[in-house]
């Protein structure tokens, strides 16, 4: 297991995290039942319903166990390479490409074969989801909001399901509740909801089953083929923040709910049977989204009213440079005049990515600012985004010292008026002055999503050991699973999470059916 930073506890030395004591086994005495199948999956994510109804259609008998009250899926963007929907629209990833600037991006962390697993099988696995979407007539399209800039490059991919098609859902997303309901009509998959597992069950070297608390007491499911873990990440545990990924501690929002499910449940119940852990510190997904979503590509500035990074860049990028800023605070602001919708267009064409660009464009839409004024509008009026007729009236209104605002803008204008960013090398298509009022700022800073960092697998979604060996009958997919990232969580095609999640699910059903 990972040595984590260390704190020391008087003469006896370092803190000793809580899941390194591993819990005494559950009595057979305290299980008041015992449930048989062939594959148990622990969580009904994206991941665990994509295996349970993979499984479903290779003949499979499945418990899926979930401590929710129902099925629970967050986020919006299915990314994939080369998919029958792009090839209808003339579209193609160069696959050693997306490779290459992947594991760039992450500092060459992740295991390749399983960005490699990624791109050769992304195309069967997103059409297999596609396919079933036309079942219901939900509509699929192709995002066209990627960052297109020559400091950072995104590729095409993403597929956006028409995410309000399932009226009163919530945050549980139209491919899910198509996997839940396919899961439904099957007969051999069977959901306990309210069901907390709590450990996994071990015999003569390889995992059986689990355990999990409930209403009525301790119920013991067997699965003949499998365990998967699928219970997400890390973000809502403090402590497993303090210890894998201390900058998930530095957003003051975690935005994905229902709060507090992402414990690391399955992480620590891998750790008891000794599954190895990522290298280093987790990779976070840290998006603009705490505030306004509005940053575009316009000039930063920091709480002191100081500008501090190269706007030209990805939502990552953005996101850490804000939590780098003195003053501890997890926010900072867009500034724009007047001509901001003029400026904007014509960025879009060489820049772009989320929160420059709209999240719901697709390739058949050109870019207007209709929704952009729509957002401004209503950020105002939420308090997220200032506007005034004056420079020093708004320095006010966002709280930064006037003339520490006002030397930074007279500054900026100068790079603008000159064409040549000396301070931080911006694209100069992408300078604008600031010089004709109304003035406008918007208020942004990142929130945690996820940690997308776990426990090692290969590429038949088998969880490895200190050894890199296969733990004999455990499989880990989502974000309990581990290198995929490193790092950072990459955009190099828009939505990589959800997509490998999904496959992850979809082999180790494979996998275990097969064996």
């Amino acid at each position: 297991m990972k040595d984590c930073p260390t704190t020391e506890v008087g003469e006896k030395g370092a803190k000793k995290w809580s899941w390194e004591t591993v819990p005494a086994p559950i009595p057979e005495s305290k299980i008041v039942k015992t449930i048989k199948s062939e594959i148990v999956v622990i969580g009904a994510g994206i991941a665990g319903l994509a295996a349970a109804a993979r499984a479903s259609e290779l003949g499979g008998k499945v418990a899926v166990v979930e401590k929710h009250t129902d099925v629970r899926i967050c986020g919006l963007m299915f990314g994939a390479t080369n998919s029958k929907l792009m090839q209808k629209n003339n579209i193609k990833c160069d696959k050693e490409q997306v490779v290459v600037d992947w594991l760039k991006t992450c500092g060459d962390r992740p295991q390749e074969e399983l960005v490699r697993l990624y791109v050769d099988r992304s195309p069967e696995v997103i059409d297999w989801l596609i396919e079933k979407a036309e079942g219901h007539g939900c509509p699929v399209h192709l995002y066209n909001g990627q960052y297109k800039g020559k400091n950072h490059f995104e590729h095409m991919g993403t597929h956006i399901f028409e995410y309000n098609f399932f009226p009163g859902q919530g945050i549980n997303h139209a491919p899910g509740w198509m996997l839940k309901m396919q899961c439904e009509e099957a007969k051999d998959v069977d959901f306990y909801f309210e069901n907390h597992v709590e450990q996994l069950l071990k015999k003569d070297g390889k995992i059986i089953g689990c355990v999990a608390k409930t209403k009525e007491g301790y119920v013991k499911y067997l699965g003949s083929k499998g365990v998967l873990l699928a219970t997400g990440d890390i973000s809502h545990d403090r402590e497993m923040l303090e210890c894998f990924a201390p900058v998930g501690l530095l957003p003051k929002k975690v935005i994905y709910p229902p709060k507090p499910l992402n414990t690391g449940d399955g992480h620590k119940m891998g750790f008891w049977v000794g599954a190895q852990p990522d290298l280093g510190d987790w990779p976070t997904m840290l998006h603009p989204l705490a505030y306004s979503w509005q940053q575009f590509g316009f000039i930063h500035v920091n709480t002191q009213g100081n500008r501090f990074m190269n706007e030209d860049t990805w939502i990552q990028a953005k996101s850490i440079k804000i939590l780098t800023q003195p003053g501890n605070k997890d926010y900072a602001f867009t500034v724009f005049d007047s001509n901001w919708k003029e400026q904007l267009a014509r960025t879009i064409p060489v820049g772009g990515g989320q929160f420059w660009d709209g999240m719901e464009r697709n390739i058949t839409q050109e870019w207007t600012p209709d929704l952009d004024v729509k957002r401004l509008e209503n950020d105002i009026e939420s308090g997220i985004a200032f506007k005034a007729d004056t420079l020093e009236e708004l320095a006010d209104l966002i709280g930064v010292d006037k003339k520490i605002f006002s030397s930074t803008i007279k500054r900026y204008n100068e790079l603008s008026d000159a064409g040549v960013d000396s301070d931080y090398g911006k694209n100069p298509i992408m300078l604008n002055s600031i010089k004709e009022g109304p003035f406008y700022a918007t208020k942004h800073g990142p929130a945690l999503l996820a940690v997308t960092g776990g426990l090692l697998v290969n590429n038949k979604i088998q969880v490895l050991d200190e050894n890199h060996q296969p733990i004999p009958g455990l499989y880990a997919a989502g974000n309990v699973s581990g290198g995929r990232y490193g790092v950072d969580y990459p955009v190099t095609i828009n939505g990589t999470s959800l997509m490998t999640a999904t496959m992850w699910g979809y082999i180790a059903s494979e996998t275990m059916l097969n064996a």
